[in-house]
């Protein structure tokens, strides 16, 4: 697990709006991107909340790799009735679980219909039995979310000060902005400090807003 923590800045998001799902996008490496998360759910679960670790990418470095979670035993088996959700659910720690959406990583186009519509369903089952759902998540081909539901959740994109890192989160936001429109975002930059982060931040708010 990683030792640092950058949860502060997302749990005044939290408190402010209050969202159920935050879908995160990274920059950086995945295996930054896993640390964070973990961390960020661990913290939260500490306070109290009831969090669901939700692996979307089904690769070697997301989370559900890092926590041990079965490829076997997914919510796309649930949504299929291969498996039950308490099988599908692994609990880490008292309120953190952690579960994958599939055993590969999927779009919305690579699955049948029916199958996404299932799955979705099972998604806002585990919504509604959280208080709060983060998505280790990625753009497929098409730019889209694994889940069409993921658009309308709060999502927060992973940077460093690296000017690399910078302009490849606002290529995120641009592909994301040109399938679906305008929406916020949330920023958070990971290994600076907060001064360094807010002026991260107030150089993508303003290319977002002239550009976008």
């Amino acid at each position: 697990m990683a030792s640092f923590d950058q949860a502060e800045g997302l749990r005044r998001l939290l408190e402010s709006h209050k969202p159920r799902v935050l879908t995160f996008l990274s920059a950086l490496k995945e295996e930054e991107k896993s640390g964070m998360l973990i961390n960020l759910g661990a913290s939260l679960a500490r306070q109290g909340q009831q969090v669901l670790l939700v692996d979307a990418k089904s690769s070697r470095n997301s989370i559900g790799a890092w926590l041990s979670a079965s490829t076997e035993q997914t919510l796309l088996d649930v949504a299929q009735q291969q498996r039950t959700m308490k099988e599908a659910i692994k609990v880490i720690s008292s309120g953190l679980s952690v579960t994958m959406l599939s055993k590969y990583a999927i779009g919305v186009t690579s699955l049948p219909t029916e199958n996404i519509r299932r799955l979705s369903r099972v998604f806002d089952v585990i919504v509604n039995r959280s208080d709060l759902v983060i998505v280790d998540s990625e753009l497929d081909a098409n730019d889209a979310f694994p889940l069409s539901s993921l658009d309308e959740s709060e999502v927060v994109i992973q940077v460093s000060a690296n000017p690399v890192t910078i302009k490849n989160a606002y290529g995120l936001i641009k592909r994301v902005n040109n399938r679906i429109g305008r929406r916020p975002y949330g920023i958070l930059v990971s290994g600076v400090t907060e001064h360094q982060a807010k002026l991260v931040y107030s150089n993508m708010a303003q290319a977002a807003n002239r550009y976008l």
